[in-house]
């Protein structure tokens, strides 16, 4: 599970990068709710291996926001695999760049 902390005051904006995040990184998006902030994805690979990501937003005082990554292969999983670590460090990667990069444009304007 990967933990990431943002400042940033709009918490739908962040939930909308992350939906667009998951879909780009080919999961298709099986619950998504706006209000509790949480994305639950499904992948299936080949050979039928399917994995199952889970992001949950979790709101701080001062527009503090953390968002926790977790990608699991569906099944038994006795040890973690080093693949969904990466993946969740490019998802988290993808994430941090979509978002500076709206803090940017929100300092424009």
């Amino acid at each position: 599970m990967r933990r990431v902390t943002f400042i940033q005051s709009d918490r739908q904006g962040v939930f909308d990068i992350i939906r667009q995040v998951v879909e780009e990184h080919g999961f298709d998006v099986l619950y998504a709710d706006r209000y509790h902030l949480e994305v639950e994805a499904m992948k299936v690979g080949r050979l039928g291996r399917k994995k199952h990501m889970s992001v949950r937003i979790i709101e701080f005082k001062n527009n503090e926001l953390e968002v926790n990554i977790e990608v699991r292969n569906m099944g038994l999983e006795i040890k973690r695999n080093k693949r969904n670590d990466l993946l969740e460090a490019k998802i988290e990667r993808a994430l941090n760049l979509l978002i500076l990069k709206d803090r940017k444009n929100f300092s424009a304007a």
